[in-house]
């Protein structure tokens, strides 16, 4: 599936000063070079600002700014300035869980069709087995799904509802597949269970008492601080910035936004086993089972200074260099954050910055850096084998630009089978929403989500997208065997079959004053038929048979619900109906209006 460079730095990356604890005074055998060594980077991967923190033995100690959280305006980015943490939010919302089970409102093995008893997936034992835990550990069955979400305006509840219509795509408890609405669908049964809202739990119970007194759960929020930073991804070469992704809806996988002097407080706590400020947060027991590993996360074994991974909830499990350590990555629309602690050797470190350009290491570059200094092993160049990994892609890009990649699979000379307006109008899939075809002087486009989709006509009923976020995307129409236009598809998730959108009746045919018109009793040699307009639609009455509920299709054109390949077409002579026929498989037969 193409993955838009907004939407692929979640991908490819996710799995992917406390007021009261005092600082403690930094390592000046690593600081002073750790400060030039973020430098250098940062101007080497052109990333505009970010933030770093590093916490040991109980405090901070390193916390600084660097760059431009205001490139334009020239704003320094500083230890305060508050940066969108993405996916590192999820251990939040998985510690959220961990203080609901100490309050006894939840247990780790509940059913979560038992707290929330609207939960449904197509795979109906997951809906009858899922707990807290397979929602937190990416164990589901079902894959991302993400663009069922991604620039959508659906609400927390209509994606919760809509989890029935996707495909899963392994079985249950066998696969990791990291998945966002699983870790959204723990954040609605966190609200449930506490009688508010993820929002107000999370903060109640882990941003207060942890003093992140500026943390939040939008980025509308955010822009309302003295100190935010501004989203940037380079195009063509040049870092810009670009517009804030609201998430709010899917916001317990990935909302959040803080600073680095407040997600130092997190790390503590977590290094802490639960405790802030002499006061148990969550208990040992329960943040234990939160860092604990519940499946291995496969993928290829990259670098030979990290083992193979697991995932707890929330958080990615490994060990590096030898030493067991928890983290986890997070990226939205201009921002990448890496966040990471080492339970046995009492340190961890938090990096947020404001460049959200294609997956880019540069965070897991810092951080891995500070692993090294911190644990006192000889530096690796994550820089440069990053770098190296990163030209081979790019190398088979230029080579493929370099032939007619472009048009592989291309079939020329060929046209659609219906004209252009035939493929106008809106097209729903339960799960993903509307997606609509509209006409242009050019051609062709697709409204789906936020997004403006302009189509290029490819081959037969195959059209391609040319915007940068679906570009290369094809989308397939396909005919019934009344030759209409009946719906479309689109490889929006690879690791299923192409998502089928249904074509809808122009909302004019659900107009009363359009169904009056159809409206009577119609004469079938000799046999009554009656047509009659009920609160739900049309009616068809024959004498001697049920009663038929009639689907609009086309305009004077209707689908019989309950029989298959038989449909109902009104004809008109000078606008008024005079007659209708009836469509069925085996013949069409006239009925008079009376």
């Amino acid at each position: 599936m193409y993955i838009s460079k907004n939407i692929k730095t979640w991908f490819l990356i996710s799995f992917c000063i406390s007021l009261a604890l005092p600082t403690v005074a930094g390592d000046e055998i690593w600081e002073e070079p750790l400060k030039k060594f973020i430098e250098v980077e940062r101007q080497k991967w052109d990333v505009p600002g970010l933030a770093v923190a590093v916490v040991k033995d109980g405090g901070v100690v390193f916390s600084e700014g660097f760059g431009y959280r205001n490139l334009e305006k020239k704003l320094p980015a500083t230890s305060d300035t508050l940066f969108a943490i993405g996916s590192c939010s999820k251990a939040i919302t998985a510690t959220a869980m961990a203080i609901l089970v100490d309050q006894g409102k939840v247990s780790w093995t509940d059913r979560v069709s038992h707290h929330l008893p609207g939960f449904r997936l197509k795979d109906e034992f997951a809906t009858a087995r899922m707990t807290p835990i397979d929602l937190m550990c990416h164990r589901s069955g079902l894959p991302r799904h993400d663009l069922m979400w991604y620039g959508s305006d659906f609400t927390r509840e209509e994606l919760f509802q809509r989890l029935q219509y996707l495909e899963p795509s392994e079985d249950f408890r066998t696969v990791f597949q990291y998945n966002n609405l699983m870790f959204m669908t723990a954040g609605y049964l966190i609200g449930h269970a506490s009688g508010g809202s993820w929002e107000t739990f999370v903060s109640q119970y882990l941003l207060k008492p942890l003093d992140m007194t500026r943390s939040n759960f939008s980025v509308d929020i955010s822009q309302k601080d003295d100190n935010y930073s501004l989203p940037y991804e380079k195009e063509d070469g040049k870092i810009q910035a670009v517009p804030f992704r609201v998430i709010d809806a899917v916001g317990p996988a990935g909302s959040i936004n803080s600073s680095v002097n407040e997600m130092a407080n997190w790390v503590l706590m977590n290094l802490a086993k639960g405790k802030w400020d002499q006061s148990t947060v969550v208990s040992e027991e329960n943040l234990g089972q939160v860092h604990t590993p519940q499946i291995t996360t496969g993928g290829a074994h990259r670098h030979p200074e990290l083992s193979y991974g697991g995932y707890a909830l929330g958080w990615a499990a490994n060990t590096y260099r030898g030493h067991h350590y928890l983290s986890h990555g997070g990226g939205i629309d201009g921002f990448i954050s890496k966040v990471g602690f080492f339970p046995r050797d009492g340190f961890g470190y938090v990096v947020l910055t404001n460049s959200g350009t294609d997956g880019s290491p540069f965070s897991e570059t810092v951080a891995r850096h500070i692993m090294d200094l911190v644990l006192e092993k000889e530096p690796v160049d994550w820089s440069g084998r990053f770098k190296k990994e990163m030209e081979k892609p790019e190398e088979a890009k230029k080579e493929g630009d370099e032939g007619e990649q472009g048009d592989e699979g291309r079939i020329a000379n060929t046209s659609p089978s219906h004209g252009l307006n035939a493929f106008l109008g809106e097209f729903n899939n339960p799960g993903y929403g509307v997606a609509t075809v509209t006409r242009t002087q050019e051609g062709l486009n697709l409204k789906f989500h936020s997004f403006l989709i302009p189509l290029e006509h490819w081959h037969y009923n195959v059209f391609n997208a040319t915007d940068k976020v679906f570009d290369g995307q094809k989308v397939s129409f396909l005919s019934g065997e009344d030759g209409h236009i009946n719906s479309l598809s689109m490889s929006l998730e690879a690791a299923v079959d192409p998502v089928v959108f249904t074509k809808l009746a122009p909302s004019k045919l659900k107009d009363p004053q359009y169904l009056a018109q159809l409206v009577g009793e119609y004469d079938l040699n000799g046999v009554l038929t009656k047509i009659r307009q009920e609160p739900s639609g049309l009616v068809l009455k024959i004498e001697g048979q049920p009663l038929y509920h009639l689907e609009a299709f086309v305009p004077d054109e209707f689908k019989v619900k309950s029989l298959k390949g038989f449909t109902i077409r009104f004809n008109r002579e000078n606008n008024v109906v005079v007659s209708l026929t009836s469509v069925q498989p085996n013949g069409s037969f006239v009925a008079k209006k009376k």
